[in-house]
């Protein structure tokens, strides 16, 4: 029988699109899969709402906090509670295509990789669609300190997430970077599928971490943390990457060679119509 895999959704005030991402799990060829569900103190009728699911579905398990504590905090109650061999996440505006986690059990060979993630694509209400991370890569350390090429979820083992001490709790943005930064520190590169599997929701009307204060704290706190393992080089793209997204002037000291190519790859890639 194929391992289990706990799939763990946090989530604050957003009962309609909660309800998107349960079913993607829930749909899953993958059939061996505990579902876990974090209520960070939503006052919109969710507690009502799961309460009344979990009755009907014995595969899912409910958790909540009487105050809000934040999704890591959350989502390492999660972690604590999984029963399951394998873990992945999922938020809770966004959701599956339904082969997702069989792909990446399929291809994760604990041997060679700390964890596999997918390409993922980016949508909004309005129709919008988006495709990022369309190639198959591994992703080493000093890659991974270059840019977060692995994205914002992946699958690995409870064991493994555990060891390295789940999500911190202090960190203000880019908690998930800081967790595959230390999974990948740990136990090796991570393979990134080309198959885009994993649905990032981009047309919320609530504030967005991408949007908010804490943006600049977290990066700030990442890179005081993990600065002891990253190059010059990769100093500037951090730098470079974080200028990007606060609106930030950019200066020609903040950019690295990586970030350079980067930047010509994208231009001519565009330059003879490819997408």
């Amino acid at each position: 029988m194929c391992k289990l895999v706990s799939v763990y959704i946090t989530t604050h005030n957003r009962k309609e699109l909660l309800m998107r991402a349960i079913n993607s799990v829930q749909s899953q060829d993958y059939k061996n899969i505990e579902l876990i569900i974090v209520d960070d103190a939503s006052s919109d009728g969710t507690k009502e709402m799961i309460s009344e699911y979990v009755n009907n579905h014995k595969n899912v398990k409910y958790f909540r906090t009487e105050q809000s504590k934040g999704a890591c905090y959350n989502r390492n109650v999660a972690i604590e509670n999984a029963d399951g061999y394998y873990i992945t996440g999922l938020d809770d505006d966004d959701y599956f295509e339904p082969e997702r986690v069989s792909q990446l059990v399929s291809h994760f060979d604990e041997n060679k990789y700390s964890c596999v993630t997918s390409a993922i694509v980016a949508f909004d209400h309005n129709g919008f669609k988006k495709a990022f991370h369309r190639r198959e890569k591994i992703i080493t350390l000093n890659a991974l300190l270059h840019l977060n090429h692995i994205g914002n979820q992946v699958l690995t083992t409870k064991k493994r997430l555990i060891e390295v001490g789940g999500f911190d709790v202090d960190f203000l943005a880019c908690q998930d970077y800081d967790l595959w930064v230390r999974l990948v520190s740990k136990f090796g590169p991570c393979k990134r599928l080309a198959y885009q599997s994993y649905n990032v929701y981009v047309g919320d009307s609530h504030l967005r971490i991408t949007t908010s204060p804490n943006k600049e704290i977290g990066h700030k706190q990442f890179l005081e943390k993990h600065k002891h393992l990253m190059s010059r080089s990769a100093i500037r793209a951090f730098n470079y990457a974080t200028k990007m997204q606060l609106g930030k002037e950019i200066s020609f000291f903040d950019l690295s060679i990586p970030i350079i190519h980067i930047q010509v790859y994208r231009f001519l890639r565009k330059l003879i119509g490819v997408k």
